[in-house]
């Protein structure tokens, strides 16, 4: 499946929430979510633009490949994902293949609403706050959304959590790649 995608830091996800009711969008689920991604040593993976993650959602464990396909103002992704049963089993196959190199390691509470056109969520991530994620699998369909929400280009941002949270996490010192609650 292809997505076109966004993100957005946000400070006040009440106002999000109202702007995404009254767009007719629903609540589907509020979760708490795990992701690890994960690459050869020698960044294999990152060089060419791909991204290998599982993640647990609830009680679901999900096989995630993502590759990049960047796009000016939007990230377009070709994503394929398969439902597993056990996260760490998952991890350990993947790194007994080499892929031993955590990129990134995060948790969040996600809000995820189905909207016209396409998905928002709102992601609550520790130390950093709150973003909006606007998706949909139809380009026009993101940037009708990006207008309809009223989005600013400047506010924008095209990375994935992963590169924003190694970013936050040197910029307080810290030489890790994970991003937990428990931290």
């Amino acid at each position: 499946m292809n997505e076109y995608e966004i993100k957005l830091k946000i400070n006040n996800p009440k106002e999000w929430r109202k702007k995404i009711i009254n767009f007719k969008g629903r609540l589907i689920s509020k979760k708490f979510e795990y992701d690890i991604s994960l690459d050869k040593p020698n960044h294999y993976m990152k060089k060419k633009g791909e991204i290998l993650r599982v993640k647990k959602i609830g009680n679901k464990v999900i096989i995630g490949y993502k590759n990049r396909k960047r796009e000016i103002g939007y990230r377009f992704e070709e994503e394929t994902e398969l439902e597993c049963s056990d996260l760490n089993k998952i991890v350990s196959i993947f790194k007994k293949l080499g892929y031993t190199y955590v990129r990134s390691e995060i948790e969040k509470i996600r809000e995820t609403y189905f909207i016209p056109k396409g998905k928002i969520t709102i992601d609550k991530l520790p130390q950093i706050g709150y973003f909006v994620e606007i998706e949909s699998q139809i380009k026009g369909d993101l940037l009708l959304l990006i207008k309809k929400f009223d989005v600013s280009q400047k506010d924008i941002i095209i990375e994935r959590y992963g590169k924003i949270i190694k970013r936050y996490l040197r910029s307080v010192g810290i030489k890790k790649n994970s991003l937990l609650f428990s931290s």
